[in-house]
């Protein structure tokens, strides 16, 4: 069973996942995160800090949502997971070069800040 909820810290939606993620949650991430950008968020944080689990289907769920996440702002997602064996699977399977990875909330929010600052400064640098 997976739980989730959605917040807005400035440009930044956090959608929290506790429980277990499959692919049969897909269509509900997709949606929290597709609202997430269309109610304005420049980028959104997965906190899975509290998922217990998570199999190959709720990976792959995860490149969907890049890919949407493309779509809507440059690719500005990230995911944060704090348990030791699920962060070491999801760097073993190579997922951090595609979703970076944090350990840490505050860590997180300030790299995305930071990206959102750096495109926002590129793409004002390119309508000028």
């Amino acid at each position: 069973m997976l739980n989730v909820s959605a917040e807005h810290i400035g440009d930044i939606a956090i959608i929290e996942c506790r429980g277990t993620l499959q692919r049969t949650h897909e269509d509900l991430l997709h949606n929290l995160v597709e609202n997430s950008y269309v109610q304005g968020a420049k980028a959104v944080l997965l906190d899975w800090s509290e998922v217990s689990y998570f199999d190959s289907m709720g990976l792959e769920c995860l490149i969907a949502l890049h890919k949407k996440s493309v779509e809507y702002h440059g690719g500005l997602l990230a995911v944060m997971i704090t348990d030791k064996v699920l962060s070491k699977i999801y760097k073993t399977l190579r997922f951090d070069s595609i979703v970076p990875l944090f350990n840490n909330r505050q860590k997180a929010l300030k790299a995305l800040k930071s990206r959102i600052a750096q495109l926002e400064s590129s793409n004002k640098m390119h309508a000028n």
